[in-house]
């Protein structure tokens, strides 16, 4: 529904879902405040990478319905006494609300400048536009499985394979582009300036590169 703000990139007015007003980050505000990009955007993966390397997924899936998003996480990292999951998502709030303020209170719920409150009836709304704005689409985000310990057979087995793809040459390092790579591109299609670049936010820069 917010399509014409990502292309635009203006403020994304998220009210109705008590989550107040989001401002899109442009390319500069990541390179200034030394933000990582993933680090960014990954840590509100945490409970899709549960379930994805899971070989329970569907019944992992089903304890995250019933508890909700927002909950399972907390209750996961809170148990495995993984907190750096949940500090890197409050550093991502604080970059992207704009505010200096810690965000986790004392129940482990999350409140920004004491009006925005962050619970299971919005955490996934957030998570979406949070993806969104940077055009990434979540469905397509896919986890390894945990792997088992492999039998000596299955060892051999997995040698050859590799052997095999090195052989005819599928055995290629991932190539994507990153979001440098791609502003390089467009600011040398001679269609955009470094400044204009520079100050693109990252769903317009993906958006150009895509439609040049």
């Amino acid at each position: 529904d917010f399509e014409y703000y990502y292309l635009f990139g203006v403020d994304i007015p998220l009210d109705n879902y008590k989550l107040g007003t989001i401002h899109q980050p442009k390319l500069k505000d990541y390179i200034i405040n030394n933000v990582n990009l993933e680090m960014f955007y990954v840590p509100f993966l945490y409970v899709d990478m549960i379930i994805g390397k899971s070989e329970d997924s569907d019944e992992i899936k089903n304890i995250v319905k019933e508890l909700g998003t927002f909950n399972f996480l907390l209750k996961t990292c809170l148990e495995s006494k993984n907190i750096s999951v949940l500090i890197a998502i409050q550093e991502s709030l604080k970059f992207l609300y704009n505010t200096d303020n810690d965000v986790f209170g004392d129940n482990a719920d999350i409140v920004i400048d004491d009006v925005i409150h962050v619970d299971n009836s919005n955490f996934d709304t957030l998570i979406t536009v949070i993806l969104e704005i940077l055009k990434i689409d979540r469905s397509s985000i896919k986890f390894d499985k945990e792997k088992k310990e492999l039998t000596e057979i299955e060892k051999e087995f997995e040698r050859r394979r590799k052997a095999h793809l090195e052989r005819v040459g599928k055995n290629k390092k991932d190539d994507r582009l990153t979001i440098l790579d791609l502003s390089n591109i467009i600011i040398h299609s001679g269609l955009f300036g470094y400044d204009e670049v520079f100050n693109m936010t990252v769903y317009q820069i993906k958006n150009s590169f895509e439609v040049i």
